[in-house]
């Protein structure tokens, strides 16, 4: 969790309690709901190398039995479908095949505990249970939180897009989905390559002041630009304590060429299956090869830099953790770099 998090559930928990039950009403679990840990069944805490003890969970619960989940807060997300039988929460894909069940262990107005089923069940101290608070909490806790995360533009202030605090866009798929499509039939081969703007969605939905951050080549960045520019007007702005507010976000384009795909998952599994044996030094290897075919893969970042850790290499792992942070993609490693830079 990092201490941005922390801080949030600290002045949560103050307030907010749960309780145990036998029976749950599907409708006490309609809303948006954000994850603050994932640990073992006993509160164990993961170990490191569990990439997702750090990543982003967001569930989002309808009144007809449609979910989605998200690793990125301002992404609706994938699609599902959940049931409630008792105290066990029963996710669906779209095809009708059960993805995970889950145990509603304890649960209050504001706050839910679910425990994954496991190998041996529920009763499998490998289990995972995830702490759930309502999304709503979060951004109520965010001004008290905040401290630094902003900058003041004229007499305007720009608050920086967080996990909590960020303006919506108007398909519910996200921009970059609709950059994608906009983008397929003209952009062509790209390669492998990455792209990122920032830009400012002011307190009327409004983005402007974009910056290309990394471009790839002027006639892409270009027509980038221009489909940025047919939806500047097509945002709901970041809301903090009720009010609309200006906030700075960000959007990528990831490209990888199919001939480097498949060699890239080659080598991180190869990585991985020597991590798994304690090989930390050859496990490197494979993660530096898979990584020169796909150089943005935060995951072979994450590991890499664990396996530098076990290694006792910390300025190596801070540099991949920070690569990891930069991306601003599904793991928040903050904790892990304030860990490790003391």
């Amino acid at each position: 969790m990092t201490k941005f998090y922390r801080s949030v559930v600290i002045l949560l928990m103050t307030v907010y309690c749960s309780t145990t039950f036998a029976q749950v009403k599907p409708s006490e679990i309609f809303g948006s709901w954000l994850v603050t840990s994932i640990k073992y069944k006993d509160d164990t805490p993961l170990p490191d190398e569990d990439p997702i003890k750090y990543i982003f969970v967001k569930y989002l619960f309808d009144e007809s039995n449609v979910m989605y989940s998200s690793t990125k807060s301002h992404l609706r997300g994938e699609m599902a479908y959940y049931q409630i039988k008792k105290d066990q929460l029963i996710i669906n894909n779209t095809a009708g095949a059960i993805m995970s069940t889950f145990l509603i262990s304890k649960i209050g107005k504001d706050t839910l505990n679910i425990l994954r089923k496991g190998a041996k069940g529920f009763a499998d101290p490998k289990s995972l249970k995830y702490t759930f608070v309502r999304e709503h909490l979060f951004q109520q806790a965010l001004s008290k939180a905040l401290k630094n995360d902003y900058t003041v533009s004229g007499v305007d202030t720009i608050y920086n897009q967080s996990p909590v605090l960020y303006a919506k866009f108007y398909q519910p798929a996200g921009f970059e989905k609709y950059v994608i499509d906009e983008l397929k039939e003209k952009a062509g081969e790209q390669g492998t390559a990455s792209f990122r703007i920032s830009f400012i969605v002011d307190k009327k939905g409004v983005a402007d002041s974009v910056k290309i951050v990394k471009g790839i080549w002027k006639a892409y960045d270009d027509m980038y630009l221009n489909a940025f520019k047919k939806v500047k007007s097509k945002w709901k702005p970041a809301m903090l304590n009720g009010k609309p507010v200006s906030v700075r976000m960000y959007a990528d384009a990831r490209y990888v060429a199919s001939g480097m795909v498949q060699p890239s998952i080659v080598y991180s599994g190869q990585g991985d299956d020597l991590y798994a044996t304690g090989k930390y030094d050859l496990a490197i290897q494979y993660y530096d090869a898979a990584l020169k075919n796909y150089p943005d893969n935060e995951d072979n970042l994450y590991r890499r830099a664990i396996c530098k850790i076990r290694l006792d290499d910390i300025p190596g792992a801070l540099v991949d953790l920070k690569a990891v942070k930069d991306m601003r993609g599904n793991m928040q490693v903050d904790e892990l770099i304030v860990k490790y830079s003391k």
